[in-house]
């Protein structure tokens, strides 16, 4: 255990002193660090000082080298003005001989030497304190007016020579795509009227010269090649709309006209809308290519405004015309064209200064639309005013009956008649509650037209012609119901009671026409025995083939007279006719061929079977 102490005393003894040393060591190398330290800041310190020194000595020279660039800029900037005065003001002499050669020959080189000029001309206006800025500036503006001159000689040659004048009846009768077009009196399929898309009134191949020309010259100030261009565009309108028939100059009072007269005006300015909106939308086209805004507006407006404005007032002289049923197709007319073509005006007259006009072609769109409302209801109601005592004299169809269903049939061709008349969808398929408002409609007009016609009837003194007219007209109603869809819409149930209507108006004329003439043949037969003896039996039987006699001639001067237009239905009464009289009378002439009543038979059996047959042939041949 005493060792063991011992031994401990004595490592602790040995790690103080290892401790101890190792401390020194640490001592020695911080005090070497330290005067080295110093050392080192003792060098730094002469560094900074000889620094010091140098940018002393150094600073003025850097202060001269400063002045001297400055001097030397002074002086490249000076050198540059004065060489670029003397470009300016020689800049007109070394220019003028590719001027005068003019831009025919090489655009490229005389616009950049007209650009050149242009320059120079800028400059000198802003330097006419230059001694000699003022000559120059004379011969610079004196040759680029010659330039101008030529530019613009250059601008219209091209121009006239790669016209190409639009044919207006190439317009009125081409192709319009997506869409059918109308034209007055009738419809034309898309095939057959409307829009031409590649129209073009000067050659695509010379519009860039063309846009490189004007732009130079409007930089310029020259103004006269706008003019000169409108003018000349303006004359190529003017002739494609001339060249159309009936057309109406500006302020023609139609008030006073008969609407004949007036439908050649409608015609005319159907015909000119379509003309006018293809060259529109070509002229919009041109006149962007050629200029930039806002001259390409500015020009379109010079040369289309003017016919915008006649067309409307034209239109509105139109509507102002007098009222007449056939005015309403000459309005439809004109609705759907405006209708066809409005889109086109929109995009072209939008964004010009002719939106007034636009607004104004709106208004006249939406007034034919009330035009035409009122117009038909004026039509209805003249139906049933018309005079009872106007009737015809061979009671063939009325033409009021005949001019109402054409109306009607006529009517029913334009697509847009639903939707303005009924309240239907455009271009869309009706509803059942249009197509009711509709049917309600014709049939009210159907039963004015019908009572009218019973009216008619009822003023004729002769109970037969009477019946023969109503028959007539009936018929005339229900063929053209049938052969229309869209008076069709009546039903089929007004269709069979109207055929039964024919039937009775045919029997009754039968009966009122041909009965007495059947009854007096059938109820006045021979005696059985044929043998008369008496004067008084002589004497009835002439008195009876005198007054059958005198029945078929009156007959046959009288419904000779008469009409029935209607081929099929003559040949059914015809048949009726000799089916229900003939057979009877061939009886009366074979009973009364074997009595002894005259010594001159061919007094009294005047009319032979045959005879009747022809004058049947003759009836309601007028």
């Amino acid at each position: 255990m005493h060792m063991s102490l011992t031994h401990q005393h004595n490592m602790s003894t040995t790690s103080v002193r290892n401790m101890q040393a190792r401390s020194e060591q640490l001592r020695q190398s911080l005090d070497w660090s330290h005067q080295v330290s110093q050392e080192a800041c003792r060098v730094l310190d002469q560094y900074c000082s000889q620094l010091s020194d140098l940018e002393r000595v150094v600073q003025p020279v850097v202060f001269k080298t400063q002045a001297l660039i400055r001097t030397r800029e002074n002086i490249k900037q000076a050198r540059a003005q004065a060489e670029e005065v003397l470009d300016h003001l020689d800049a007109s002499r070394k220019v003028e001989s590719r001027i005068l050669q003019g831009p025919r020959s090489d655009l490229s080189s005389f616009m950049t030497a007209f650009d050149k000029l242009d320059l120079a001309i800028t400059f000198l206006q802003k330097h006419r304190s230059l001694s000699t800025a003022e000559d120059a500036l004379r011969h610079a503006t004196d040759l680029q007016k010659d330039g101008l001159r030529l530019c613009q000689e250059d601008f219209m040659t091209v121009l006239k020579g790669n016209l190409q004048e639009p044919n207006a009846a190439r317009l009125v009768h081409g192709s319009f795509p997506s869409q059918d077009i109308p034209v007055a009196g009738g419809r034309q399929d898309a095939a057959e009227a409307g829009m031409q898309q590649d129209l073009a009134l000067v050659s695509p191949a010379v519009l860039p010269r063309l846009h490189t020309l004007a732009q130079a010259m409007l930089r310029c100030r020259g103004s006269h090649v706008f003019k000169a261009y409108c003018d000349l565009q303006r004359e190529v309108l003017d002739r494609a709309l001339g060249s159309l028939p009936n057309q109406s100059t500006s302020g023609e009072d139609l008030s006073k006209m008969s609407w004949s007269q007036v439908e050649k005006k409608v015609n005319g300015w159907v015909q000119a809308l379509q003309v006018l909106t293809q060259i529109a939308v070509a002229q919009s086209q041109l006149s962007k290519a050629v200029f930039d805004s806002p001259y390409a507006e500015a020009a379109f407006d010079e040369i289309v405004s003017k016919h915008v404005v006649d067309l409307t007032k034209l239109g509105q002289a139109v509507l102002h015309s007098k009222r007449a049923p056939e005015k309403v197709f000459g309005l439809l007319d004109m609705h759907e064209q405006l209708d066809g073509h409005m889109s086109v005006l929109s995009e072209v007259l939008s964004n010009t200064n002719s939106g007034s006009l636009l607004r104004d072609l709106r208004g006249l769109h939406e007034r034919l639309q009330v035009e035409i409302q009122e117009t038909f209801t004026d039509f209805l109601g003249s139906i049933s005013k018309d005079p009872a005592k106007n009737t015809v004299p061979d009671g063939t169809v009325h033409p009021l009956t005949a001019t109402t269903l054409s109306f009607l049939k006529r009517l029913f061709t334009y697509k847009s008649a639903l939707h303005i008349l009924f309240q239907g969808e455009p271009d869309q398929e009706a509803d059942p509650a249009v197509v009711q408002h509709m049917s309600e409609t014709v049939l009210q007009l159907l039963d004015s037209l019908h009572a009218n016609l019973l009216a008619k009837a009822k003023t004729y003194k002769n109970k037969a012609l009477s019946a023969l007219f109503l028959m007539n007209n009936v018929h005339y109603l229900v063929k053209a119901v049938e052969s229309s869809p869209a008076l069709a819409v009546v039903g089929e149930d007004w269709i069979e009671l109207h055929r039964d209507q024919v039937e009775q108006y045919g029997e009754e004329y039968q009966d009122q026409s041909w009965g007495p003439l059947i009854a007096l043949v059938k109820d006045n037969r021979p005696p059985p025995s044929r043998v008369v003896t008496s004067a008084k039996d002589r004497g009835a039987i002439k008195e009876l083939f005198l007054t059958l006699n005198g029945y078929i001639q009156g007959l046959q001067e009288q419904q000779s007279q008469w009409t029935i237009p209607d081929t099929l239905l003559r040949s059914n009464m015809k048949d009726a006719i000799a089916e229900d009289f003939l057979p009877s009378y061939n009886e009366f002439l074979e009973a009364y061929k074997g009595v002894d009543f005259t010594k001159s038979p061919e007094k009294y059996f005047k009319y032979s079977v045959k005879d009747v047959q022809a004058m049947l042939l003759e009836t309601f041949a007028r």
